[in-house]
C-alpha cells in the first residue's frame, strides 16, 4: 500500500521536473543579464534584475493560470 503511494508521488514529481528545470534556466539567465548590467554600472544591475524577476513572475503566473483552467 505505502509502496503504491510512493510510486504515485514519485511519478507526479517526475512530471514536474522539466518545468522546474525550465524555470531554473530562466532565473539563471536573468541573473546573468543582471550581473552583466551590474558590471557596467552597479545600480543598473539592480534595476535590470528587478525588472527581469517581475517579468518572469508574470510569465510563470500566466503559465500556472492556464494550467489550472
Amino acid at each position: 500500500m505505502a509502496s503504491a503511494r510512493l510510486r504515485k508521488a514519485l511519478a507526479a514529481a517526475a512530471r514536474r521536473v522539466p518545468h522546474v528545470i525550465a524555470d531554473g534556466r530562466g532565473f539563471t539567465g536573468a541573473g546573468a543579464i543582471a550581473y552583466g548590467a551590474w558590471l557596467i554600472y552597479a545600480p543598473a544591475g539592480f534595476l535590470v534584475g528587478g525588472v527581469l524577476l517581475m517579468a518572469l513572475s508574470m510569465l510563470i503566473g500566466r503559465k500556472l493560470e492556464r494550467a489550472t483552467t
